[in-house]
């Protein structure tokens, strides 16, 4: 009797793998469909979008027939929990002192959670919803640039709420090597670094397998890579009724515009003896905004003040590209940006957190520098001005860190396991929409 059960089961194991084998032969003959490449990113500000959309400007390079659709991962939020994010994201604007205590905490936690699918974050996400919305876009590869969203993909993955096999990739947008990290980094297929000092710490200090990382630097936009003439550059200056004579420096702190923006000014003012422009981006800080324009008739004539809200990101590069100096928060994105711009930058190191190991990280590799005070700003950037010899020597280590920059690694690795896993899909899941073992096992 067990002979005869084994018979039949052979056979039909034999009578599913032929029929896989005709359904692969089918799929083959047919016309094979353009990878579908998902991009989560977070409406925290504009970063976290602006690496995505380099990725998919390299991945539509080396194929495109790409389909690549962006998700902000915010779309998963309760209403209570967008509520809270809102009130602390204003919170952390006007006393960026809770943001660091946030911070330091979240990373212990993280640290120690059972998994990272059980991270502190991940119920902030409705994971049905989230899953529901992935088996609906049928992708071939998910992306992230925001590592809460990774922690929520590794939790729909883990509990079977999307395909196990579905590949998964991480843009990693800050220069700490925290364990916290490392954990998602060992929880997904691939990582993608922002400098090799990292992937040399994932891998040694806390064992990351080395298949799981790669050293791709962060993507930028285009905007910021794009060659910038000078007569470009002096047609956009006319144009927002700027002096192109005057040197510039470009004022912005995120999307919460955190800091004392008038003292910074003030300490420019100060410090600073040759004529200067300087373009404060105030975002969403109203407080700043109207305290700056206030200011605006108390300065010397040697200090020029444009005063600009919440403006679109091409216009936020053509100032960036068009300064002499930034000075801002040190967002993982918007100080690459700025070294790929190669303008010398000032970091105010008052929101501690991520940006506190970015400014440190900076530092040692000569390429910006921090201040904890508002008022230090001035003195900083009346050397970077003058000390034409510093001025060199950091845009010299900017250049070299710009070379770290490829994003055409990502897209290598996106459209490649997009391929793998159709090729999976094939060979053993889901062919045209069905499974031919189940319906074999219904004939049977």
């Amino acid at each position: 009797m067990q002979k005869k059960y084994k018979k039949v089961i052979g056979a039909y194991f034999g009578l599913c793998l032929g029929a896989m084998s005709w359904a692969a032969s089918q799929v083959v003959a047919a016309e094979v469909p353009p990878p579908k490449v998902v991009i989560i990113w977070a409406s925290y500000g504009n970063g976290h979008k602006s690496a995505g959309e380099g990725i998919k400007a390299e991945i539509l390079k080396a194929n495109p027939e790409a389909l690549v659709e962006f998700k902000d991962v915010r779309d998963f939020m309760g209403p209570l929990h967008r509520w809270y994010f809102e009130k602390g994201f204003k919170l952390t604007g006007d006393h960026p002192e809770y943001y660091d205590r946030w911070y330091q905490k979240l990373m212990r936690d993280g640290a120690e959670a059972q998994s990272v699918g059980k991270m502190p974050r991940v119920g902030d996400y409705q994971a049905q919803t989230m899953a529901d919305w992935v088996l609906e876009s049928k992708p071939s590869v998910i992306l992230s640039t925001f590592h809460h969203a990774t922690e929520v993909l590794v939790k729909l993955r883990e509990e079977g709420m999307i395909p196990k096999n579905i590949p998964i990739g991480w843009q990693h947008t800050d220069y700490t090597d925290h364990k916290y990290f490392a954990r998602i980094a060992q929880a997904i297929d691939m990582s993608f670094l922002p400098h090799p000092e990292l992937e040399k710490s994932m891998i040694e200090k806390h064992g990351v397998n080395p298949s799981q990382v790669m050293t791709t630097g962060i993507s930028v936009s285009q905007k910021f890579t794009q060659a910038w003439t000078p007569e470009e550059k002096s047609l956009f200056l006319k144009k927002k009724g700027l002096e192109p004579q005057r040197r510039t420096i470009t004022l912005m702190s995120g999307n919460a515009g955190t800091g004392d923006f008038p003292e910074i000014v003030r300490s420019l003012s100060e410090n600073i003896v040759e004529p200067i422009q300087i373009v404060a981006i105030c975002a969403r800080n109203e407080k700043n905004y109207k305290n700056l324009l206030a200011l605006q008739a108390k300065l010397p004539p040697s200090v020029k003040l444009k005063v600009e809200g919440f403006i679109p990101s091409d216009e936020v590069a053509n100032y960036i590209r068009s300064s002499e100096i930034f000075i801002g928060k040190a967002g993982g994105l918007s100080s690459t940006e700025t070294f790929v711009a190669q303008i010398p930058s000032i970091f105010l190191d008052n929101n501690g957190g991520q940006e506190r190991f970015n400014i440190k990280f900076f530092e040692k590799e000569g390429l910006a520098q921090g201040v904890r005070s508002e008022s230090e700003v001035g003195a900083l950037a009346n050397v970077l001005l003058t000390d034409q010899e510093l001025r060199e020597k950091v845009v010299k280590n900017e250049g070299l860190f710009k070379n770290i920059i490829q994003p055409e690694k990502i897209a290598a690795w996106t459209l490649e396991s997009a391929s793998h896993y159709a090729q999976e899909q094939v060979k053993y899941g889901s062919v045209g929409g069905f499974d031919p073992c189940e319906i074999l096992y219904t004939e049977f």
